[in-house]
């Protein structure tokens, strides 16, 4: 249905000649444009279950560097290619625009799987240690024994780090309202956008702005909706299941 909508609408990402409106109601709002990101997560669920269940067969440490490379550079060409079109208007096909938009987010997702997965299949090492022990309940993904004397060389080692990262604290009040702020941001951005005395004039410096003013105002209400909302909720449901 998207790749139909969009070829026969001649919809292209380049949003500042008049397509924004088909854009957005054609190839961006409707339920089935997520459905193909929606599977990525379910299938990543799926094996993430298999795994823990039926013990995945580990991959060599080569195998395992190499597929994490092409989640992450996967990822880096979504974000990136789209910069052809708007240094060169309009320069991309009929056929590349339906494209990029039918795959452009399941393939984030598929990137967004394979990192996700790959850090959840080591457990962070120890301050004092540089390479990554698994635990009994931690699904095996790689088989590191044999890097165990090149621990710089070791495929997990990076992403043991990233994994600590990513596990660090300061994100659990901000993972606690992503998904508020998901929900609001088009609001935000919408009465942001109504309330201006003049029209946008494009630069990167104003890019940078909005899209601060944007993200500052989404958790300023999502914290509120979360206070107001979200935490009472959660706090009747557990007293009522207790």
């Amino acid at each position: 249905y998207t790749f139909h909508d969009v070829w026969e609408n001649r919809i292209g990402i380049y949003l500042f000649d008049g397509v924004y409106e088909k854009y957005s109601y054609w190839a961006y709002s409707r339920p089935w444009n997520r459905f193909p990101t929606y599977l990525v997560g379910v299938a990543a669920a799926w094996v993430h279950l298999y795994a823990t269940e039926k013990k995945w067969p580990a991959l060599p440490g080569t195998a395992f560097l190499l597929v994490n490379v092409f989640g992450m550079l996967l990822m880096l060409y979504i974000v990136v290619i789209p910069w052809t079109t708007f240094k060169w208007p309009n320069s991309w096909t009929r056929a590349q625009n339906s494209a990029y938009i039918l795959f452009g987010r399941p393939a984030w997702a598929l990137g967004l799987a394979i990192v996700s997965l790959s850090c959840i299949s080591v457990a962070t090492p120890p301050s004092n240690e540089m390479v990554s022990v698994k635990s009994d309940k931690s699904i095996v993904l790689v088989d590191s024994d044999s890097w165990r004397n090149k621990p710089y060389a070791n495929p997990t080692f990076l992403l043991a780090l990233t994994n600590r990262m990513l596990a660090l604290y300061i994100w659990v009040p901000l993972a606690r309202l992503t998904y508020s702020a998901y929900l609001v941001h088009p609001i935000i951005i919408k009465l942001l956008g109504a309330n201006e005395h003049a029209y946008y004039h494009f630069s990167y410096v104003s890019i940078l702005e909005r899209t601060a003013a944007n993200c500052m105002w989404s958790y300023v209400l999502a914290f509120v909706i979360y206070v107001l909302v979200e935490r009472p909720t959660l706090e009747m449901t557990m007293t009522l299941m207790k």
